[in-house]
């Protein structure tokens, strides 16, 4: 018999926003992302403006409080409060993409799929951060996403953003959640 064993893996997780279609506006009234503002070199982004400290912050974690209290709660990961998170929005149209990085260490990274056409769009595309062993390649993941999924992932795992070129947008908004002190 042979058994095959998992040496290494990495958890990702993934939330349905219930109700979506009823809270979308809502969410993106929220957000306010204006691209006639915010443009940067690879797509329309609030991170420079804010600092990743937008003024939506409180108010967007309030909106999804019991999806992420949830999530938080059941997962086993103890993190800070969300006066301690990052966060910031970002739209891209046409060839705009976000090349290759990752958010450092000590945070759980999340993306909400605020606009996201299937037909149009690609989920972000993460690497695995270790060669596969017998073959030394670097294996790639596109999840499986819907708008008004949020996809949750450890900080230090690379990912981009691929190019549509569709014109039609695919707006997110991206948060990091500071990992507290497990030992407390």
């Amino acid at each position: 018999m042979i058994e095959q064993l998992p040496f290494f893996s990495i958890s990702f997780y993934k939330i349905s926003i219930p109700n979506w279609q009823e809270r979308k506006q809502r969410i993106k009234d929220i957000v306010g992302l204006n691209p006639e503002e915010n443009r940067i070199d690879i797509c329309y982004s609030d991170y420079f403006k804010y600092n990743n400290r937008p003024p939506y912050l409180v108010t967007f974690v309030a909106e999804l409080r019991e999806e992420l209290s949830y999530f938080l709660d059941n997962s086993g990961i103890k993190v800070e409060p969300p006066e301690e998170w990052q966060m910031w929005s970002q739209m891209y149209v046409g060839a705009d993409s976000h090349p290759l990085h990752n958010h450092g260490f000590g945070n759980l990274s999340a993306i909400l799929y605020l606009d996201f056409d299937k037909e149009h769009h690609q989920s972000t595309r993460f690497y695995s951060p270790l060669p596969n062993p017998f073959f030394g390649t670097i294996e790639r993941y596109q999840p499986e996403v819907n708008e008004g999924d949020i996809i949750l992932f450890p900080s230090t795992i690379l990912h981009e953003c691929p190019p549509s070129y569709s014109d039609i947008p695919r707006s997110i908004v991206a948060f990091n959640i500071p990992i507290a002190d497990q030992n407390v």
